[in-house]
């Protein structure tokens, strides 16, 4: 690249309270870091403590914060004052950044949901000459009924402000048509784009003791994410496990993800503690992104019963490609895109969603053949590796928005 361009991410999200979201933006200004470019990230939170900043991987980011922490309140005169000062700032710093820094902008990168917010901020990067890039991972009317003001307000998300937006990145071909429907016009113009899943292979151990996984005593079935609701389908995951764990006495089956509201959890727990097996279901509560990474690498094995469900269907689980490049074998469900990518016993094991014979039948699988189990894991990691790799999929997304080829440095 013969100049130094500039590539602007705005986000509201705390980036010290790390969620799948987050960990996807960070994965992508990586990306963009690593393709030459200098990244300045705008911030409508906190400022990141040191473990991001100083982060090897992310460090060359440039962050900058508009958080104005005395003028936060639950007062709505006091929010919209809130949000005019945060807007004063934000143009601000793009003029700054765009003219006082004589900097080659490519594009900026916005994350929100606020539909005020969002056009306000895309009034700013638009007044200064700056291409706006928006990302959607989910779908934008979950839960969301017909005759509400929220409903309203997604409309109006949809007629007034990603109509005017320069590109539009989606996660799922379900999204993809939705927006593509809803947005005719830039569906002509091309300018509704997947960005797949996102995996930082280095951030996991991408070598494996075989004769360790397979003589190991202990064969812990580890699943990662949301414990609440049926999003990530635990409860049936639960069932699965003991249907087979009996015949298994060396599998445990460990839980990572918050669970401090008990309440909340109630018939999960019930499940649990009428069991004969509930000393082998092990719950470790929230952990940290190393933590995280620390449990996915002692695992025999990676779950996700998820349902067949909305969310499924115009999501795709982001933990996924956490699991696939550990190495480990991965079981998971046949949702959304996921058998796009996947085929059971070659890279993954499939199992019908909704049915917990299905997936206890390929826990069994996995468990009964370490060998042939080892050799799916790390297929899954290979395509991983290549299809979902952070790098490449920012540089398809960076050509898509500059209209040229971009040579890696």
């Amino acid at each position: 690249m013969s100049e130094k361009r500039t590539f602007i991410i705005l986000s509201g999200s705390d980036l010290n309270k790390l969620t799948a979201p987050q960990i996807r933006l960070l994965s992508i200004a990586r990306g963009v870091l690593e393709l030459g470019y200098e990244v300045i990230w705008i911030l409508n939170s906190e400022y990141p403590e040191d473990t991001i900043c100083n982060d090897p991987y992310y460090r060359g980011i440039k962050f900058i914060s508009l958080w104005s922490e005395h003028l936060i309140s639950y007062n709505k005169l006091y929010r919209w004052l809130y949000r005019i000062i945060k807007l004063i700032k934000l143009k601000w710093n793009l003029n700054r950044i765009k003219n006082e820094d004589e900097k080659n902008v490519t594009a900026g990168f916005i994350i929100g949901k606020n539909v005020s917010e969002l056009l306000l901020s895309l009034r700013a990067f638009h007044s200064n000459g700056i291409k706006v890039a928006y990302e959607r991972t989910e779908y934008p009317y979950l839960n969301i009924h017909k005759l509400s003001f929220r409903y309203l307000d997604i409309e109006l998300y949809f007629k007034l402000f990603l109509r005017r937006v320069d590109y539009i990145y989606v996660i799922s071909t379900a999204l993809k048509d939705l927006f593509e429907k809803k947005l005719p016009k830039q569906r002509k113009l091309g300018r509704i784009q997947i960005l797949n899943m996102l995996v930082e292979p280095d951030r996991f151990n991408p070598t494996q003791n075989i004769e360790r996984f397979i003589n190991s005593s202990k064969k812990r079935i580890v699943f990662v994410g949301e414990l609440y609701g049926d999003k990530d389908g635990v409860y049936g995951l639960v069932q699965a496990f003991l249907k087979i764990c009996i015949d298994f006495p060396e599998s445990d089956l460990i839980l990572v993800g918050d669970n401090k509201n008990k309440e909340a959890l109630y018939s999960l727990y019930a499940l649990i503690n009428n069991s004969d097996f509930k000393n082998r279901i092990i719950f470790t509560g929230k952990l940290n992104r190393s933590e995280i990474a620390i449990q996915i690498k002692n695992s025999y094995c990676l779950v996700l019963d998820r349902p067949n469900n909305i969310q499924a269907k115009y999501g795709f689980p982001t933990k996924l490609g956490e699991y696939l490049a550990s190495g480990k074998p991965v079981i998971i469900t046949k949702v959304g895109d996921i058998p796009l990518y996947l085929t059971d016993n070659i890279n993954v094991y499939l199992a019908e969603p909704d049915n917990i014979g299905s997936f206890s039948a390929k826990l069994r699988e996995c468990l009964s053949n370490p060998i042939q189990a080892q050799k799916i894991g790390l297929e899954g990691q290979k395509l991983a590796y290549n299809e979902f790799n952070y790098l490449k999929c920012v540089h398809k997304m960076l050509e898509q928005i500059e209209g040229r080829r971009i040579i890696s440095i």
